[in-house]
């Protein structure tokens, strides 16, 4: 029997069935086999590393998958200060600076159409989750060019959306 990725044990005997599984390395390939031809983030990995260096802060890069944000790639702060933020965590967008700058960019109804398929729940004491808030942070977001989130998620970060060039660094747009 043959197993892809560490997806399928094999029995040991003959007596033994087949089961769906994971080896420990699986996980791990399958990360792999996503980020090695991920073509945003083979052009994006300078300038990140750029803006890590220039501003002393920790830079991530996330992309949208259905009502959250992925994070991509993480270049950490050399501070004491540090969030953990592995490569793979998901968030919320309506709760996320990121996701917010994201649904900033896209059209107002479909903004709202992803607010509302989000199971809104707090993460922390202070996360927003009342759907005409989350609205009006995401049309101030989409005015004033950037996101701001508190701590509702995390410390606050300032993410900016649409696309602006500082020197060598960008961000793109959503497709």
């Amino acid at each position: 029997m043959h197993a892809h990725a560490g997806a399928l044990r094999v029995p040991q005997s003959r007596s033994a069935r087949a089961a769906l599984g994971c080896s420990r390395r699986a996980p791990w390939s399958l990360a792999h086999a996503y980020l090695a031809g991920h073509a945003l983030l083979e052009q994006a990995t300078t300038h990140l590393i750029d803006l890590n260096q220039a501003s002393g802060e920790s830079v991530s890069l996330s992309e949208p998958d259905g009502a959250d944000m992925v994070f991509i790639a993480r270049f950490p702060s050399l501070k004491r200060f540090y969030i953990h933020m592995p490569v793979g965590r998901r968030l919320p967008m309506y709760c996320t600076a990121s996701g917010r700058a994201y649904l900033a960019a896209l059209p107002a109804a479909a903004a709202l159409r992803v607010v509302r398929r989000s199971e809104l729940r707090p993460l922390t004491a202070l996360t927003l989750t009342d759907p005409k808030q989350i609205l009006k942070r995401i049309q101030a977001a989409r005015e004033a060019g950037y996101a701001l989130v508190g701590p509702g998620v995390l410390p606050r970060r300032r993410y900016h959306w649409p696309p602006r060039c500082s020197g060598r660094t960008a961000s793109r747009s959503p497709p």
